[in-house]
């Protein structure tokens, strides 16, 4: 396996365990008895898991791909969509279960939420990926 295969591996399973960090720090403060009554948390971390292994098999397409762009510029980019995606899939389904707490239908309800608030953070972080892909590849093209 090249190093440009194996780094792209690396970053697709750092992007899964991003996804499904917060299910798993939910999870753990369920254990405890703090918090996160709302729901079992083995849902959680299922609906996390299905978004997070398609999020990983995306980033590390987007990431091996060959391209207009070099592997620099598509790199660069792959790590500022890391930035973003860390940011929203801690900051969305936290709010969305926050969201669900005092429901009546919170316990069914939470687990819809937190697969659809975690796919809003990855297409967020793939929005942000495209497009400074684009300004990176657009700057060596045209120069400074």
């Amino acid at each position: 396996m090249s190093l440009g295969r194996t780094a792209a591996a690396a970053y697709a399973v750092l992007v899964l365990v991003v996804v499904l960090a917060p299910a798993v720090v939910v999870r753990a403060a369920g254990d405890r008895g703090a918090g996160a009554g709302v729901v079992g948390s083995a849902d959680l971390l299922g609906a996390g898991a299905v978004v997070g292994v398609v999020a990983a098999v995306v980033a590390w397409r987007r990431v091996s791909a060959p391209g207009a762009a070099g592997p620099a510029s598509r790199w660069i980019a792959a790590l500022g969509a890391l930035g973003v995606l860390a940011t929203g899939a801690t900051a969305v389904p936290t709010i969305a279960l926050h969201a669900v707490t005092g429901v009546p239908d919170g316990p069914t309800l939470a687990p819809v939420l937190w697969a659809g608030a975690l796919a809003v953070a990855v297409l967020c972080a793939e929005t942000v990926r495209r497009r400074l892909l684009r300004w990176l590849t657009d700057e060596e093209t045209h120069g400074r």
